[in-house]
């Protein structure tokens, strides 16, 4: 219904938006929880939007995102992380 398998887990989901960005040659990926959760890539300078992510797995791949960033700590502590 909303595009996203039930059982993906954020791991996964993570991996394939990596890949994802990887084979568009993405300069740029945002993830915005502003009025749903939509995910966008930049390629040559243009953003491009996908499909919005179910708003359920917004944490889930936010702290996966942390964790692989080395700021998993500052995630839990705070709800958030702040990326250069």
């Amino acid at each position: 219904a909303d595009g996203v398998a039930e059982d993906v887990s954020a791991t996964q989901l993570v991996g394939l938006i990596l890949y994802e960005a990887r084979q568009r040659a993405a300069e740029r990926v945002t993830i915005s929880p502003i009025g749903g959760v939509y995910l966008r890539f930049r390629e040559g300078g243009v953003w491009s939007a996908r499909q919005a992510l179910p708003a359920r797995l917004l944490v889930p791949v936010a702290a996966r995102l942390a964790q692989m960033a080395g700021v998993a700590d500052a995630f839990r502590d705070r709800g958030r992380a702040r990326g250069q």
